[in-house]
C-alpha cells in the first residue's frame, strides 16, 4: 500500500499468506463476512477493503491462474523470508 509492503502478522497467524487466500473458487474476492468466517480473524471493513484494493491487477490475475499454492514455503520459515540464499528479511522487524 502506498508503494510499501504490508505484513499483517495476525493474518499470517490465521493462515492468510497468499493473495489466493482472499479469493473464492470462482476467482472473486471473499466478502468481509466470508473472510472473517473462514479465518476466524476479526478485522474492520476498512482494513479488509484497503488490503484488497491495494492488490495490483497483474498479481490478482496471476493468483487466479495458479492451480495450487505452497504455503509450506512461507510457514516453514516462520517470520523470516529468504529472497535468495544470502539475502532475507525478518518480517517481524518491518513496520506493519
Amino acid at each position: 500500500m502506498d508503494n510499501k509492503t504490508v505484513y499483517l502478522s495476525k493474518w499470517v497467524e490465521k493462515g492468510v499468506i497468499l493473495i489466493k487466500d482472499l479469493l473464492k473458487d470462482d476467482g472473486s474476492y471473499l466478502s468481509l463476512k466470508e473472510f472473517t468466517d473462514k479465518f476466524a480473524c476479526k478485522i474492520n471493513f476498512l482494513q479488509y477493503y484497503q488490503i484488497i484494493s491495494a492488490i495490483p491487477n497483474h498479481l490478482l490475475f496471476k493468483a487466479r491462474q495458479v492451480d495450487s499454492d505452497n504455503k509450506e514455503f512461507f510457514a516453514s520459515n516462520g517470520h523470516f523470508f529468504n529472497f535468495k540464499s544470502n539475502l532475507g528479511i525478518n518480517l517481524l522487524t518491518t513496520a506493519h
